[in-house]
């Protein structure tokens, strides 16, 4: 069973430790991260970031246990346990394989995961124009044409150091 975790900021390995602690033997975590590339003091850098924030998803087959839940409740680095967890397995199941069929052979997410969410603008996350917003003019297969300030861009869709979601 599939269960969400919120965890103290910077607490996430003390939470992984008192969870396989209270559990006997070690469950399985999984929380999706980009890498994306950042300019920091004129350099560029590689930095890891998780989709979920501070939010952790913990599998193992004891968490059906309310007494076990109880337990969980007042562990270490643990904020809080989303609620719905039980009626919302299916779900959870289907956003961890979706997740680990768009990563890519390190284990990060790729830009297909993110090409899921249709909408008319887009945002980067990597690259010069991180954090900027851009008006998409046209969606093909394998490029968007994009807009900003009226000059028109091509980008590729198959970039893998380019992360950008629909917003």
């Amino acid at each position: 069973m599939w269960v969400v975790f919120k965890y103290k900021k910077n607490e996430s390995e003390i939470l992984k430790n008192s969870l396989t602690s209270i559990l006997g033997d070690k469950p399985e975590f999984y929380n999706p991260k980009v890498k994306i590339k950042k300019i920091v003091k004129g350099k560029i850098k590689d930095c890891k970031k998780s989709i979920l924030d501070k939010y952790i998803l913990c599998k193992h087959s004891k968490f059906s246990d309310l007494k076990i839940m109880n337990l969980i409740n007042y562990a270490k680095g643990i904020q809080l346990i989303l609620s719905g967890y039980q009626e919302n397995q299916k779900n959870l199941i289907n956003f961890v394989e979706t997740c680990k069929s768009h990563e890519n052979e390190d284990g990060f997410l790729k830009q297909s995961f993110f090409n899921n969410y249709i909408g008319n603008k887009i945002q980067f996350h990597s690259g010069m124009f991180s954090h900027l917003i851009f008006e998409v003019i046209e969606d093909k297969k394998k490029e968007l044409k994009i807009l900003s300030n009226k000059i028109k861009f091509k980008i590729s869709k198959d970039q893998e150091n380019l992360l950008f979601r629909y917003v």
